[in-house]
């Protein structure tokens, strides 16, 4: 018996979704976008792999090890990431009936960072 699950795509207007209020919302969760270094560090990797200087797509890979030609790290070194995500991260402090939420910075990961 063959199953089919079918997938519906509709706005957020057509479910009445006021847009303006739930940015509102969803900012308020968030303290602030950052940008996408698992993406930028895979482009690097496609790049790496596509010009022959990387034998697998090893995206754990430390690009800062490698041992590159100077060419090819500044061209790495071009790529910028064109995209960002909402990444938060708290600490939360509780004594008593006191809470303390502390929002903490994302800083890139410096395996995700070229020479």
């Amino acid at each position: 018996m063959k199953f089919t699950i079918p997938i519906f795509l509709f706005d957020y207007k057509d479910i009445g979704v006021d847009i303006v209020a739930l940015k509102s919302k969803i900012a308020s969760f968030y303290g602030e976008f950052q940008p996408d270094y698992y993406l930028l560090h895979k482009r690097k990797i496609d790049f790496l792999f596509q010009n022959n200087l990387l034998k697998s797509k090893d995206y754990t890979i430390d690009i800062a090890s490698l041992d590159l030609p100077n060419g090819i790290t500044k061209t790495l070194d071009s790529f910028v990431s064109n995209r960002k995500r909402l990444i938060s991260e708290y600490r939360i402090k509780i004594k008593e009936k006191d809470i303390n939420i502390l929002r903490i910075p994302s800083p890139p990961p410096p395996f995700f960072l070229s020479k």
